[in-house]
């Protein structure tokens, strides 16, 4: 579910999002023990701060396990 500014719910199914659950664990693990991270979810810096949480690390990168990657920021950054 995410919720609108206004306070509305949308209903989205999960199965839609192109997300392995390593990801997923990925960003529910980082943005639920960060506060400054969630602050920025609200604000202009939210789709890139979301795109360097799923950036692989040097050895997901190495082992095959991750999906994809774009260039630009690193979760290892965001540390």
């Amino acid at each position: 579910m995410i919720a609108i500014k206004n306070h509305e719910d949308l209903r989205y199914p999960i199965g839609y999002l192109p997300l392995s659950m390593r990801q997923f664990e990925r960003l529910l693990g980082t943005f639920s023990r960060s506060t400054r991270l969630r602050a920025k979810l609200s604000g202009p810096e939210a789709l890139s701060t979301v795109l360097a949480v799923l950036e692989p690390t040097e050895e997901e990168l190495t082992d095959g396990s991750w999906t994809w990657s774009s260039s630009g920021v690193t979760a290892k950054t965001l540390q």
